[in-house]
Formats: C-alpha cells, structure tokens, sequence
C-alpha cells in the first residue's frame, strides 16, 4: 500500500527489486521474454511472456498476446491475456480479446470484448507463450 494513499485497493507496482519498465514515449516491436516484473507505460507490438508481474499503465498499449503469473492491468491490451495467478483489470483497463485466468479481479469501467474462462489446474503450469500455442492447436486437432 502507498504511504498516503486513499485508495484501499492500491497495489504496489514493481513487486521485485528488477525489473524492466516501457517508457511513456517508448514504441517496442518485438516479443519481450522477461523473467522478473515489468511495467509498461509506452506501446508494445510483440507478444509479452512475463515470469512475475506484468502492469500494464493506463498509458500503456498492448498489441500482442500477454502471458504472465500475475497481471495488474490499467491500460489497453488488443490480444489474448493468460495470467496463471492473479489479474486485476483497474477501471481504465481496455482488452479486446480472451482472456484466461485463475483468479481475478474486475473494477467497475473494465472493459473486454472476448471471452473469459477460469483456467484448469494443468492450465496454470504453462511455460510460455509457445505451450499456449501448443495447446491451441491440440484442441483444434481433437475438435
């Protein structure tokens, strides 16, 4: 909790002392592998593949799939979100496309336009974005 804050559900941002931070005025093509935390305030056109907490700021645009452990979203996101722990979709938050969790937390304003489904527990232990792509196709294959 911030020292001052008058918001109950304040959270703190950056949870480990490394992590790598998108700046306002930063426009990332690429996929990003990160195996800490990571915040993102400027664009990202790639995929994001977070080993612990990815936010996403109200500045913050998303065009790509995001997979993380946990997952505080603020801003825009134009792809598929998997988070294996917690989500958290602030007010601000725009997500056009589904979203799989396993626990999650919605403020009144989120907005999504995909759908969303609780994970299984064997959904939980994905490695990365390339298990989720594998598991897609396993499913189409056995429809």
């Amino acid at each position: 909790m911030f020292k001052g804050s008058s918001n109950k559900n304040a959270q703190k941002i950056v949870s480990k002392s490394e992590a790598t931070i998108i700046g306002e005025s930063c426009v990332f093509e690429g996929n990003i592998k990160e195996g800490a935390d990571i915040t993102i305030l400027g664009k990202v056109k790639g995929n994001l593949d977070v080993k612990g907490l990815a936010t996403i700021e109200e500045s913050g645009i998303i065009e790509g799939d995001l997979l993380s452990v946990d997952a505080i979203i603020r801003g825009t996101v134009t792809g598929d979100v998997k988070i294996t722990e917690n989500l958290r979709l602030d007010s601000t938050s725009k997500i056009n496309g589904d979203i799989e969790y396993n626990v999650i937390s919605v403020e009144e304003g989120a907005m999504f336009n995909g759908r969303c489904s609780r994970m299984s527990a064997k959904d939980t232990k994905i490695k990365d974005i390339k298990d989720i792509k594998k598991q897609d196709v396993n499913a189409q294959k056995a429809k």
